[in-house]
Order: structure tokens, then sequence, then C-alpha cells
């Protein structure tokens, strides 16, 4: 804000938009707005603060001025007349989904199902199943026409608050409730950031790294007009070879669409092993709607496949919408066929994007932070058993058996377990290149998992180069890892616990231990309506809860 003087000697207050983000401490808030406007008097050189009258946006060319319109400066604050003397409290949640079985044989019956828990919670309370909250499932919708109801249901709460008891100070409080995260695995993570998955050319949801384009590999392609068989010659760079006299004339056409392959894998390596421009909200929605707005057009199939393409942009949820423009004149011909298109097109709804979108202050590319689970599959060494775990805060030997046998089947404790002890039972079984990976994975976990962080700077610095480190060691081991989005993923990794504080608060897997009892729900109903039994259990569930704690 900037102070202004006006004719007449009136001084005003100016609102400046567009010069970049400023955090500011709570603590140093000083003065409530009722109390600020009253004495502001004491203050003879400031304006009066209920008199902000115009808004400059910086990030236009030219600047434009606007009127000011956020709030009523004579009261300030909306919540503050909604709540009428009451105390006002955020409520953070962490939003989680993913789907289970609910079938006991191995037959799969996916069903999605949606929890939440208390994002406020201290660390001891929030791997405690009682503050696991269940939402919605279903075998039948998929997760985003799900949340489409969610995302209805929070919006409300952020306009109009939930009254609540607080049994601390015996009063009334006003909640804003506010979606802090989305948690689940990768393609889930993908699927609400709408993103075209961890397999696209651009795979991450966070950033705009790219990945292998088709058009950077060597193509050898046989000339149409040759006959026989190809034959192998001597100078890759040329765009003909010919096979020897006596023979039919055989050509083989190799094309390159770009030089210096070498230097293309080299600048590909060095993006991979670091944070990318990141993606915005704005620019998911633009793609988005440029994708429904060439759905609109005939015969689009084509080219709106290519946008999802060259974006890494794609909604599930739209998607619905765009099949069936796309197909609307398929098979007719002419007017009949613009016809067709246009009645489908009257037919959308208000909202064809992925409800996520519409959640306030929900930004998924920067909001879905990486699910801990280190999957990195070796060959382990039998002398797993008889290592010694004293001091490890393991609670008991390691089943060295088990855990070779069903390499397979390995949960996240057993990964962590592995950690820990791979620099000490893989010495000698694997390449040297190998054993460095795995010392320099072991030294990364730990600080993964440190439960509370004392001094946030030293922290990052340190995290920073463990993963550097490994990512620096798995490179020299293969290059072939890189292959897998997941590496680059975790360079994301930093930014997250900054922003949400230590993983150990968004990891999943007191929500995924949450799926068994989903699971049991599921086997006891009558199988006509189960996402409906489910949820009639639960509800009855939380009322007891509600009533005896």
């Amino acid at each position: 804000m900037e102070q202004v003087s006006r004719g007449g000697g009136r001084n005003t207050w100016c609102v400046i938009k567009g010069g970049g983000q400023i955090v500011v401490s709570e603590d140093k808030l000083l003065l409530l707005f009722p109390r600020l406007a009253k004495s502001i008097g004491d203050y003879p050189h400031l304006a009066d603060v209920t008199k902000v009258e115009d808004v400059v946006d910086m990030s236009t060319t030219p600047q434009k001025i606007e009127p000011w319109s956020m709030t009523n400066l004579q009261l300030g604050n909306s919540w503050r007349e909604r709540a009428n003397g009451a105390e006002c409290l955020s409520f953070p949640i962490w939003l989680y989904c993913d789907n289970t079985s609910g079938n006991t044989s191995k037959r799969w019956n996916e069903h999605n199902s949606y929890l939440f828990t208390p994002a406020g919670l201290q660390r001891e309370e929030l791997s405690k199943e009682y503050n696991i909250h269940f939402l919605s499932t279903s075998n039948l919708a998929p997760p985003l026409e799900m949340l489409d109801g969610i995302a209805d249901q929070i919006q409300d709460c952020q306009e109009n608050g939930i009254w609540a008891w607080d049994s601390k100070t015996q009063s009334q409080v006003l909640l804003l409730v506010c979606v802090l995260a989305l948690l689940g695995d990768n393609p889930m993570q993908s699927e609400f950031s709408c993103h075209i998955g961890l397999w696209g050319k651009y795979f991450c949801r966070s950033c705009w790294v790219k990945g292998l384009d088709a058009s950077d590999e060597l193509h050898e392609k046989p000339d149409k007009k040759s006959k026989g068989n190809v034959s192998d010659g001597s100078d890759a760079s040329s765009v003909h070879s010919t096979g020897s006299q006596g023979t039919q004339g055989v050509k083989k056409k190799i094309t390159r669409a770009k030089e210096g392959l070498p230097e293309n894998m080299m600048n590909r390596v060095k993006a991979f092993v670091k944070p990318g421009k990141p993606r915005t909200k704005t620019e998911t929605l633009q793609a988005l709607e440029s994708q429904l707005t060439e759905a609109k057009t005939p015969s689009a199939t084509n080219r709106v496949k290519a946008m999802c393409t060259e974006t890494g942009v794609k909604d599930t949820y739209q998607a619905f919408f765009v099949d069936q423009l796309l197909n609307a004149g398929k098979r007719r011909r002419g007017g009949n066929a613009q016809r067709a298109l246009e009645e489908e097109v009257c037919k959308l709804p208000n909202h064809t994007t992925s409800p996520v979108l519409r959640i306030r202050d929900l930004d998924t590319h920067s909001d879905t932070p990486i699910k801990l689970n280190p999957d990195k599959k070796r060959e382990l060494a039998t002398c797993l058993s008889s290592v010694e775990v004293e001091g490890l805060g393991l609670d008991s030997k390691l089943a060295g058996n088990t855990l070779v046998d069903h390499y397979g089947s390995l949960t996240g404790s057993d990964f962590r377990k592995i950690s820990q002890v791979a620099p000490f039972a893989l010495k000698g079984f694997v390449t040297a290149e190998c054993y460095e990976t795995w010392v320099a994975l072991s030294k990364l976990i730990p600080l993964l998992w440190q439960p509370e962080i004392e001094n946030l700077e030293t922290y990052l610095s340190s995290l920073k180069q463990e993963i550097n480190q490994f990512l620096l060691r798995a490179a020299k081991w293969s290059i072939r890892w890189f292959n897998k989005p997941k590496f680059h993923i975790l360079v994301h990794l930093p930014e997250h616990i900054c922003r949400f504080g230590p993983a150990f608060l968004f990891a999943t897997e007191i929500f995924e231990s949450f799926n068994a009892i989903i699971h049991s729900k599921s086997i006891h109903s009558n199988r006509l309506a189960p996402s409906r039994d489910i949820a009639w259990v639960f509800a009855k569930q939380n009322r007891i809860r509600h009533m005896l704690s």
C-alpha cells in the first residue's frame, strides 16, 4: 500500500497489485482493524486506514486502476460481521483419495474413497485412526465425479463458514474451511492436477520438465519405393545406402529430426535433476478452455489429442464432455453434423472442468505433495537376518527370507527397514555403483522422515544436497533410472516440505490403513448399493463417536 495525496490536502491509500507475493508472520500483526481505525489519529503522518480508494495493477500495460471493492472499509473484513463477536478460526484439512478392493477374493472390485483429517492436529494425534473422517466412496463413480459434490460443500463452507463449539474456551467459533493439500499416489495426484500422467511427454504435474519426444529419436524408415531386403549401409549419416551390384536397388532412408543427440540427452538430464518452470492453475485453465473450444469445431479429434500431448494437460472430468462433442457428428455429414454438434454444445453444463479447480485457494500443481514410498527394489542378500538392528529403532530382527522371497509385496515399512541396513548388508553382493546408490539412499531417508525440523534453512540445504547425491549416484549406476518420472518428482520434495512442514505430516500410510476398514464394510454389504451401505455405517459410527467423545 502507498499513501497518496489527493486534491485539497486529502490523504488516502492506494493498493499496489502485482508487485509479488509478500509473506507476513502473524506475530508481526500488532492491532486489530477496529482498534487501528480508532487509534489512527495518534499517527498524524498516516492517512485514515478506512480511506482506501484505488487498486493499481502493476502487471498490466498500461497500468490498470480500479476502485477498491474487496472489503467494506467501515466494517473491515466481512467475516468480522458474520462472526458477530465470535472467534474465527482457520480449519485446514488434508484431503485424501485412493482406491481399494471391496472383495475378499483376488478379483479387483475398485472402490474410490475420500477421507480427510484436520491438518492442524499435533503430530501424535495426526496418525490416530480416530482423527480420520470418511467422506464418500463409490464403486461406480470416478474420483472427480465424486469430488464434484465435495467441492460444492467446501465452497459453501468457505463462503458461509461452519459454526462449532470450542471445548477449550467453552464458546462458539466460526470455522473457515480450506483444503491445505490433496494427498494420494502419483496417478491420483496427476488426475487431481488435470495432468496427462507420468508417461506423458510432460510427465511432471508440478513443472514443465520435458521427457523424450518422439521427434528427438532416431527413426529408421525403409523407402517406400525400394524393394527387397534392407541392406546395412556403412554411412549412417547418408540419406540412402545402395547395395552391391547384381542385387536389386535397395535404399535405406535414415532421418534424424534433430542433430546433436548427445547434447539433447545432456540437456534432458540436466532438466530432469532440478525443478523446472512451475505449472500454474491459470495456465491449466487456459489449456482446458482451448481444448473445449477446439472440440466445438468439426473433426477435431486429432487436434484435441495433440493439444493434450503438447501441454501435458488432460482433465478426465472434462474429457467426458469433450468426447460427447467429438462423437456428435461422426456418423453424420454436412449440415447434419454441424447441427448435431451445436445441439451437444447447448447441452454443456455451466462447469465442465474438474471440481478441483473450483476449490478456492488451492493450486493442485503445488498443493499435491509427494507421497513418500521408497520403491527401489533391488536384490537383498540373505544376510539380512543376521544384521544387528539394535539402536536402529526396529522392534525385531529382519526376516531375511521373507524380504527376499516376497520382494514384490514389500510395504513402505519394509523399505524403510531395508534402507537402514542396506549399507551393512549389501557390501560385496552388488556392484560398486549400486552400493553407492544404496548408501546415498540410506542417508536420504532419515532426513525425509524427520518428525520435527528445528532449523528449516539448514535442513533444506542438507536435504537438497542428499537428493542431489542420490541422483548423481543413480545416474552413475545407470542413466536408465531417469526414465522413471518419480526420480524427478523427488526434486520437488524440498518445496513441499517448505510449504507444508515435515514430510511425516503428509505421509499417506495412515489413510492407506483405513482402506481395510472400508474393505470390511464392503464385504458385509448386500452388494446392491455398496457405496450407500458403507456411507450409512460410517454415518452411524460417527454419531456414536461424537456422543461418546
